[in-house]
């Protein structure tokens, strides 16, 4: 019998080792790919930004420009100047985002983006020597002759163009922590089994079993007032532990007595000691010790 229970023993500590070690596995991968799907959510992010960064510095910077053109004052050729080179800067930050993996076909829309704006800068400067020698009469005409109506449409479809397939890839990567949140719980749940599994079905000493000539499954099925009942005055077993568990108390040092299969009882001490996971009970230590005849009981 001693045996067949150590054989048993040694057989489930090494099936809950290796869950355990399957799931240290599973929850530093879930964890690692929660990481990368965070990062790449924030790298969606930044893409969206800085394309609608490029439309906007365009905007304001054809707002410079036709102030500019009215007026002829340097500080507003400044000005569109200015937001012209921020410009240029969101798109090249765009494209380097956008270099490698699943976005690169992102980044050929986004060269070709480039085009259109270097063609648009082209437009500008032709507008501007024009104003310059020959005032804005000369502006005007410029602009008559090379209409810009149908580029800043083509830009501003390919801008929500992109935005629209970048937050394509947010639902999809939404999706994708949606689903990693799952297997996290999966597996959060199966460590907590493996631990009740550890604590239940380890927590009983061979010297118990070969004392009582219990099986393991006979005490595990079955409440412990059956295998211990308390002494007059220290109330039921299975109701006292139960409520300690519950509560987080220890029991000290409890007269009890120990049940064996065939009705023999046998003089014990008892002691409870509740286990902790940080502010929660997640499982007891029951520590049970022969009270030896004529031994005086312990203070």
């Amino acid at each position: 019998m001693k045996d067949n229970i150590e054989t048993r023993v040694i057989g489930l500590f090494l099936v809950i080792v290796g869950i355990l070690i399957y799931v240290a596995y599973a929850s530093v991968e879930n964890i690692s790919r929660s990481i990368r799907t965070s990062d790449w959510v924030n790298h969606t992010h930044d893409v969206i930004l800085q394309v609608d960064a490029v439309m906007s510095s365009l905007h304001a910077g054809d707002s410079a420009l036709r102030t500019y053109l009215l007026t002829g004052d340097r500080r507003d050729q400044g000005a569109y100047r200015s937001a012209y080179a921020e410009m240029v800067e969101h798109l090249n930050e765009a494209k380097a985002l956008t270099r490698s993996g699943e976005e690169v076909f992102l980044n050929t829309q986004l060269a070709e983006m480039e085009n259109l704006i270097k063609a648009r800068i082209d437009f500008t400067r032709g507008v501007v020597a024009a104003r310059e020698q020959n005032g804005l009469d000369g502006a005007r005409n410029e602009m008559l002759a090379h209409p810009d109506v149908e580029q800043m449409g083509k830009l501003e479809r390919m801008a929500a163009n992109l935005i629209r397939e970048e937050k394509g890839f947010l639902r999809t990567r939404d999706q994708e922590a949606r689903e990693q949140a799952l297997s996290t719980k999966s597996v959060v749940h199966l460590g907590l089994i493996v631990n009740f599994m550890l604590l239940v079905f380890s927590r009983i000493n061979p010297a118990v079993l070969r004392t009582t000539s219990w099986e393991a499954t006979e005490i595990i099925a079955h409440p412990l007032d059956r295998v211990i009942q308390f002494t007059a005055g220290e109330g039921d077993a299975a109701t006292t532990m139960t409520q300690s568990l519950r509560e987080g108390r220890e029991m000290q040092n409890r007269a009890a007595q120990l049940v064996c299969k065939g009705g023999r009882t046998i003089p014990i001490r008892f002691s409870l000691i509740p286990l902790h996971d940080q502010d929660k009970v997640v499982g007891g230590v029951v520590t049970v010790r022969p009270v030896v005849a004529g031994s005086p009981a312990p203070a």
